[in-house]
């Protein structure tokens, strides 16, 4: 008894209908990779932004105002007095 076994034969003239056919589907599967890859890399950017040293220097010197417990109030606001008469 032998326990091989059979697979269907396809041939050459089928097997390239058959990738014709998919061809559209792959093309539009690789603009829509590259599309959202794009949109990927925009996104790291803005956040990279986001993270950079001036950025995080403005939020530590935001939150020192405003961890200060009060101290600085009175001086913040008279700064922000002469800013703005």
């Amino acid at each position: 008894m032998c326990a091989c076994s059979s697979q269907k034969y396809v041939d050459f003239n089928a097997l390239t209908s058959q990738i014709n056919d998919l061809a559209p589907q792959a093309r539009d599967l690789l603009h829509t990779l590259n599309d959202r890859a794009t949109e990927l890399k925009e996104t790291v950017a803005r956040v990279n932004d986001l993270l950079g040293p001036q950025n995080r220097g403005n939020l530590a010197a935001t939150l020192a105002i405003h961890g200060d417990g009060g101290r600085n109030r009175p001086q913040i606001k008279n700064t922000l007095k002469k800013v703005n008469p």
